[in-house]
């Protein structure tokens, strides 16, 4: 899966605005000057239908590079990350900025690295609409000098929820750490394909990122609908620390499975017919060999041992994850014991 290339170009005229569809072109009216600016069709991404919308236009103001729906919450999955053609994901430097909201918070961001991640709705009116969505680049290198490898630091709840959504299971993945490891990542979530929602503010930008509901297939709910509410936190131990860590494996460990066939069930054995011998191979197995632990392995071995950021991202998975949850008890009885 290839990274989603990104044009450069100078911003035009940007905001909210109506499309209809003139014949070969389209009249996009923007609602703060309730200027009409007529674009042909051939000359907008092909997914652009009429409607309400976020619109952003070329400097000529002669193309729409891009638009989005606003308000609602929609059905995505992952498309791909960001990045120039040919070349791998873009990891770049935002300065650092300081200001103050319009509601008149301040606000101080420092410098960071950041990347894009795309993100395409799969149903309703609003189908193959692209979203983009911009998240802190928060994978460092660690020498796990106990095991003598290199292994990834993954940290921050914004990026782990993403990965989580996306497909990124933490009780059986692990990631090679790699100057880039958006590559990885790519190929990884690409392939798992996984539908969530994704809500987004009045003015086109990602709110909030969610499972679907539980009792709803993936193509029942209507785009824009509203999504249940995430499930209440479960009862977690006291902790400390800003930063959630997780560690995972050197890619020696690493390699992507493919998943085993499903065996055949079982007749059910009668007395008119006789029981089968027992097949002297056996079904090839899923589980990680001993040498390469899962994330949520060395979290809880982490956790165990007093980290308190191991400790405080296994409590934020164990809100979706069940394996998660049984190891945080596991650690609380522990605890409780002594």
């Amino acid at each position: 899966m290839s990274p989603i290339p990104v044009r450069q170009y100078s911003k035009g005229k940007t905001g909210i605005a109506m499309i209809s569809t003139r014949d070969d072109k389209l009249d996009v009216t923007f609602e703060d000057n309730k200027q009409t600016v007529t674009v042909l069709l051939r000359d907008a991404p092909d997914y652009i239908r009429d409607g309400r919308q976020a619109v952003t236009l070329n400097s000529s103001n002669t193309e729409i590079f891009g638009a989005r729906p606003i308000l609602g919450t929609y059905k995505v999955k992952f498309l791909g990350f960001a990045g120039k053609e040919s070349e791998p994901p873009t990891i770049r430097t935002v300065a650092a900025k300081s200001g103050v909201t319009k509601e008149g918070k301040k606000y101080n961001i420092k410098q960071h690295l950041e990347f894009t991640a795309i993100f395409v709705i799969t149903a309703g009116k609003w189908k193959n609409y692209q979203i983009v969505y911009n998240l802190p680049y928060s994978f460092e290198k660690f020498e796990d000098e106990e095991r003598g490898k290199t292994i990834t630091l993954v940290y921050g709840e914004k990026v782990t929820k993403f990965l989580q959504l996306c497909g990124l299971d933490f009780s059986t993945d692990s990631i090679p750490w790699s100057e880039n490891v958006l590559v990885y990542l790519n190929k990884l979530l690409g392939s798992r394909d996984k539908v969530f929602a994704i809500s987004l503010n009045d003015q086109g930008w990602v709110k909030d990122l969610s499972e679907l509901p539980d009792d709803e297939e993936e193509d029942s709910i209507p785009a824009g609908a509203a999504v249940a509410n995430a499930p209440e936190p479960v009862t977690q131990l006291e902790i400390s620390g800003e930063q959630n860590v997780i560690r995972i494996m050197h890619e020696d460990d690493l390699k992507l499975e493919t998943p085993v066939a499903k065996e055949e069930p079982k007749k059910l054995v009668t007395e008119e017919e006789p029981k089968k011998p027992e097949p002297t191979t056996k079904p090839a197995s899923n589980k990680k060999s001993p040498s390469a632990p899962t994330i949520l392995d060395i979290l809880a071995n982490n956790a165990k041992a007093g980290d308190q950021d191991s400790l405080n991202m296994l409590s934020s998975l164990a809100n979706t994850n069940p394996e998660a949850k049984k190891r945080l008890l596991e650690i609380a009885q522990e605890q409780l014991g002594k």
